[in-house]
């Protein structure tokens, strides 16, 4: 059976522009990478990673799942 991801996720806005993001998609195994862009310039190859925001404001926020049958992506606005 092939499995195809669904990208999402969540985050939590911490004291000095430090933000947390749980990653939540479903349908991934161990062949699954994750790739983030934070909006700022920064991005991110780990499962839950963190950025820190050195300006206020909104960034578009990307989670790229992807395995050898599917890629998805999920964006949301960080502020």
């Amino acid at each position: 059976t092939d499995i195809l991801p669904y990208a999402s996720f969540v985050y939590t806005v911490n004291p000095g522009g430090i933000v947390n993001f749980s990653n939540t998609s479903v349908g991934t195994n161990t062949n699954t990478t994750y790739s983030w862009g934070f909006g700022d310039g920064n991005t991110g190859s780990t499962i839950n990673p963190s950025n820190t925001f050195s300006l206020s404001g909104n960034y578009s926020t990307t989670l790229t799942t992807n395995n050898p049958n599917c890629t998805n992506v999920q964006t949301l606005i960080v502020w």
